[in-house]
C-alpha cells in the first residue's frame, strides 16, 4: 500500500455542483483500490463550500472518479467546462464502502490461568 495524490473529482447533489479535489489516499496497486477515508473527504468538502457555497455543506455527494494530472493543473488554471472535465474524468469502476463491524476483541480462551 503507497500514498498517491489523485485529483478527484465530486459531484454534490442539488444544486449540482463539481469539484476537484486533490486529495492524498492511499493506494493498493494489488488491487488497483484507491482508498479514501469519508470524513477526511466530507471535512476538505465542508471546508470549501462553507466559504464558496454555504447553502450546499452538508448535501449528498458522489466522488466520480480521477483526473489526468494535466488535466487537473489546467482546471486551476481556467475554468474548465463540464464537458471537458468530464472528457477528462476516468471514472471509478466500482465504489466500496468498508465498515467497522465490532473491533478488536480479546480471545479469554487464550489467556493464562489465573492463579
Amino acid at each position: 500500500m503507497r500514498q498517491q495524490d489523485a485529483p478527484a473529482e465530486a459531484a454534490i447533489g442539488d444544486p449540482m455542483q463539481v469539484l476537484s479535489l486533490n486529495k492524498t489516499c492511499r493506494y493498493c496497486p494489488f488491487c488497483d483500490l484507491l482508498i479514501a477515508h469519508q470524513d477526511d473527504v466530507e471535512h476538505f468538502l465542508a471546508s470549501f463550500f462553507t466559504e464558496e457555497k454555504p447553502e450546499v455543506v452538508g448535501n449528498d455527494y458522489l466522488v466520480l472518479g480521477t483526473l489526468d494530472r494535466p488535466a487537473w493543473k489546467r482546471g486551476t488554471q481556467q475554468q474548465m467546462t463540464l464537458q471537458e472535465m468530464l472528457e477528462a474524468l476516468h471514472d471509478f469502476k466500482e465504489v466500496v464502502t468498508f465498515k467497522l463491524t465490532g473491533g478488536w476483541v480479546r480471545d479469554e480462551r487464550k489467556l493464562p490461568a489465573k492463579k
